[in-house]
């Protein structure tokens, strides 16, 4: 009966032990997942980024968007144009890409300047995670 008892603990604890080894083997692929190269790019910014994006959009786009992000009306070259409120809801909708391509190449209706010859993509894509974290809360 020691015996039974002895090799029914012994699988039991094996049993266990393997259970947990599981459950580590499982976060770790589901980490794995998440980095895959066909996951879509993240629009996330570090703190680094942020600061030399802070910077870039002092440089480029205060002057039209305001430092709050509200935008509204400004004269730019003699040209008035109404400059878009990041905060509102309809620039709140749009998609990071979508923001980026409007930086590059601009929205002539609206008076908007391409910044293609000026930012790189990177530099166009930290403009995205700044306005989106700093304005839109996001």
């Amino acid at each position: 009966m020691k015996f039974i008892k002895t090799v029914l603990t012994c699988a039991f604890l094996a049993l266990f032990v393997f259970a947990c080894s599981q459950a580590t083997n499982t976060n770790n692929v589901v980490d794995k997942v998440k980095a895959t190269p066909n996951s879509p790019p993240s629009w996330t910014a570090t703190p680094d980024e942020l600061a030399d994006a802070r910077k870039l959009y002092g440089e480029k786009c205060v002057k039209c968007h305001k430092e709050d992000g509200t935008g509204g009306f400004s004269t730019v070259d003699g040209k008035r144009i109404k400059a878009a409120d990041f905060k509102s809801n309809s620039m709140k909708k749009e998609t990071e890409e979508d923001l980026a391509a409007e930086i590059r190449d601009g929205v002539e209706d609206e008076g908007m300047p391409s910044f293609a010859k000026e930012l790189n993509a990177e530099q166009i894509k930290s403009l995205v995670k700044f306005i989106r974290k700093e304005f839109q809360g996001k």
